[in-house]
């Protein structure tokens, strides 16, 4: 198959077989879900701080010239294309990275586009359930209303190359697949959380919509990108150092049941004097844990205070 073909393979371990596998980077263990070649694969090459300066310049230079000759092509497409409502439609490309170096693999890709517009075709149960987590997925990420899929423009958009493929209703985006993505997401969270040495938690207090008070929790290490883990509302407790520090112990365990025991290593927190007291009392109770102010939070506080000063009642 292409996936062998293609050189870029032999720079990560294949985690899981499926259509994209999830991968992992052999020089630093970066975790890449759902990859392919010219997406997160090329992408991360390009950057990995274990690789050399000049091997992550070749793959800079692949990969611009990947794109110089995918123009070339479209452009070349463009040229021969029928315009809309001549006899003769245009087919879209449908071919992926790992298809371009395999001609059987473009032979089937077309002989599939060309099924999906035979007026005998009828979608499987897994293209169905495919192209339903598809446009889930898709409506979730853009933080789209769930009315738009009953939108008759939008079903002339997502239907018009392939007519008898249902849509999945406002009911099912709000239930059964806000479900199964979410499940999704936390499984593959929790697979890169756990090829973390140590983790960190940033918390911080804001105001919803609705005027509630909330805590977040958020994760952060060194190879991975931020992950909000939760939101806590605290309604009308009071906040004092006492219920901010069960509060987290609470969020810590939690996290350390999923991922390991001793994993969570710190806090970071504003600097409020109820914050402070809550280090004292979560670096007593759990060894080598370290607890810490922002250092912007500061940087801000003292600025402010500069900027406008409490003004001095006048004694005389």
């Amino acid at each position: 198959m292409g996936r062998n073909k293609l050189p870029i393979w032999k720079e990560f371990d294949v985690v899981n077989d499926k259509k994209y596998p999830d991968v992992e980077c052999r020089h630093c263990a970066f975790l890449i879900p759902s990859a392919q070649p010219s997406r997160g694969m090329i992408r991360h090459l390009k950057i990995c701080e274990k690789l050399t300066s000049d091997d992550r310049n070749a793959w800079i230079l692949r990969d611009d010239m990947q794109r110089d000759e995918k123009e070339r092509k479209l452009k070349s497409k463009l040229k021969g294309q029928v315009h809309i409502g001549s006899k003769r439609k245009h087919q879209p490309d449908t071919s992926t990275d790992d298809e371009d170096s395999d001609p059987s693999s473009r032979s089937s890709s077309a002989s599939t586009a060309d099924s999906h517009t035979n007026e005998n075709w009828t979608p499987s149960e897994g293209e169905v359930d495919e192209y339903h987590m598809l446009i889930a997925k898709f409506f979730y990420v853009n933080g789209l209303a769930f009315r738009l899929i009953d939108d008759q423009l939008a079903k002339a958009v997502l239907t018009a190359f392939c007519p008898k493929m249902p849509l999945p209703t406002r009911q099912q985006l709000a239930g059964p697949l806000l479900d199964r993505v979410y499940d999704e997401v936390r499984q593959e969270t929790i697979k890169t959380l756990m090829k973390q040495g140590n983790v960190a938690l940033v918390s911080d207090g804001w105001s919803n919509a609705r005027r509630e008070q909330v805590i977040n929790f958020v994760l952060t290490a060194p190879k991975m990108s931020p992950i909000l883990w939760s939101t806590q509302t605290t309604g009308e407790a009071s906040k004092t150092g006492e219920y901010i520090a069960d509060m987290v112990s609470e969020e810590i365990k939690d996290i350390e049941n999923v991922i390991g025991t001793g994993k969570v290593c710190g806090l970071t927190t504003d600097n409020a004097a109820n914050m402070v007291k809550a280090w004292k009392l979560l670096e007593k109770s759990r060894p080598n844990f370290y607890c810490g102010g922002c250092g912007s939070h500061t940087k801000l506080a003292s600025e402010e205070r500069a900027c406008y000063p409490i003004p001095q009642e006048n004694t005389f």
